[in-house]
């Protein structure tokens, strides 16, 4: 009966392992070359993604440039202390002086004052108006607090509110003693237009005098009188229900917050060209990372070509150079740029010339949104450049969707191929592992034998 190998190499006396071990390197060597080309293509996916990431952030600082809204945008200057002052693109340059002789106030009645705001004051009908709204509450049974409850619930015709809210006020919180309560009506807007003009009250019996005296005109407690802003603007008066001044001058929205004591407040309205100065230092920052990125990923080191760019090479990359030197890149292009304070260094890159850019921008802002925008849609220098870019960046046809696409494409291949011969290999070097058992198995048989043989020998020579 044949012996059992339980370790490889025992049979023989040779270091079979160690021997199989290094066949297996041997073989594995051969799935070198593919994980190198699968390592190269995957470094070349992530730099397309670097690449689009870039191109991306350049086409959102182009997007900027042709916003039109920013080439009207307006700002206002001056020291004005009892206005505020916001702009709108239609605004228009220009100086004011503003003086403020009253604030709008709203209009507010306090009645005549009780012990108790849950004590029980009567029954009746609470007719009330404010500016074009007049409503009849009827009150069953009626304590201050469900008073100002249900008028507080009114609703109009047209669902609403009514155009005053009622507070009870406490005239002697803290204060020790009797309580002494009040309940105000306030108009929610201000103006004499939103004054409230009826009070009046119709007791349902004579068991509501307390009601009829809370809502008598002559025993209110305080009364504070509607009011309409007042002020000039340029020496023109302007009278106003609201502090919140619009439609005076186009695109300016005034705040009134206090009077000027007759000395009069200066606000300037000119055009903002910090926007557009901070939009064309954006592009022009995304375009000159862009012109870096593109040449690194494209670099040729002779020398250890194992630094060399992750893309040297690459058509897509160089037709991405060339389309976008081709956008930018026009004589005429240049030269309309350059009257902007933007030039083209030896390298390609763009430099901004920050005194020739802000004259121009003060000078004539609308040449400055023609220079970049141009007079139609799509024109001009940011128009061009941003078409390009979107069609490289179509996540359909683009050229990154396409070339990435490739790569994946060859990298599903690779790893196949990778599959395939790792297979191969572990099917060779089973076949190793049987032929050296089989090796092992033999060498322990004649080994066994050879001693058999030395045995039978030795007791022949002993026995002569």
């Amino acid at each position: 009966m044949a012996s059992t190998i339980t370790s490889l190499g025992v049979g023989s006396g040779l270091d079979l392992t160690s021997l199989l071990d290094q066949l297996r390197s041997a073989e594995e060597s051969k799935l070198t070359p593919i994980a190198t080309r699968q390592s190269s293509t995957q470094t070349k996916i992530s730099a397309f993604g670097t690449l689009a990431t870039s191109l991306e952030r350049l086409q959102e600082a182009a997007a900027g440039l042709s916003d039109a809204s920013l080439y009207s945008a307006t700002a206002s200057s001056g020291e004005h202390s009892a206005f505020d002052i916001s702009t709108s693109t239609d605004a228009q340059a220009g100086r004011y002086e503003v003086q403020v002789s009253q604030l709008a106030s709203a209009h507010s009645i306090a009645t005549a004052t009780v012990a108790s705001k849950t004590e029980t004051l009567g029954s009746g009908s609470l007719t009330l108006g404010v500016g074009d709204q007049l409503v009849s509450i009827e009150l069953q049974d009626a304590t201050l607090e469900s008073i100002r409850d249900a008028i507080n619930a009114q609703r109009d015709e047209d669902g609403n509110p009514l155009g005053l809210t009622a507070t009870i006020v406490n005239s002697r919180s803290g204060v020790g003693g009797e309580e002494s309560y009040s309940l105000v009506l306030t108009s929610r807007e201000t103006g004499s237009a939103n004054a409230i003009g009826t009070v009046a009250f119709t007791p349902a019996d004579a068991a509501a005098e307390d009601l009829t005296q809370l809502f008598a005109a002559e025993n209110r407690a305080a009364e504070v009188t509607a009011k309409d802003a007042e002020f000039t603007l340029n020496g023109i008066q302007i009278i106003q229900g609201s502090n919140q001044i619009q439609g005076v001058v186009d695109g300016v929205d005034i705040t009134l917050k206090s009077v000027t004591d007759g000395q009069p407040q200066v606000f300037t309205i000119a055009s903002d060209t910090s926007a557009v100065k901070s939009a064309v230092e954006e592009f022009v920052g995304a375009y000159n990372d862009y012109l870096s990125l593109a040449a690194s990923l494209g670099k040729t080191n002779p020398e250890d070509p194992s630094n060399s760019g992750a893309l040297v090479g690459n058509s897509a990359l160089r037709s991405i150079q060339g389309q976008l030197r081709s956008a930018l890149g026009a004589d005429a292009q240049l030269g309309s740029l350059e009257t902007l304070g933007i030039t083209t260094k030896l390298d390609g890159s763009l430099e901004i010339d920050d005194s020739v850019l802000s004259a121009a921008l003060s000078t004539d802002i609308d040449a400055v949104s023609e220079t970049l925008m141009g007079s139609g849609d799509g024109g001009g220098l940011i128009g061009r450049l941003s078409s390009t870019l979107e069609s490289m960046l179509d996540g359909s046809s683009g050229l990154i969707n396409s070339a990435t696409t490739g790569l994946e494409a060859q990298l599903d291949r690779l790893g196949q191929q990778y599959d395939t011969m790792s297979t191969r290999i572990d099917a060779t070097m089973e076949r190793y592992r049987k032929q050296f058992v089989a090796l092992d198995q033999l060498m322990s048989r004649m080994t066994s034998l050879s001693s058999q043989l030395t045995q039978q020998f030795d007791a022949l020579n002993t026995s002569n």
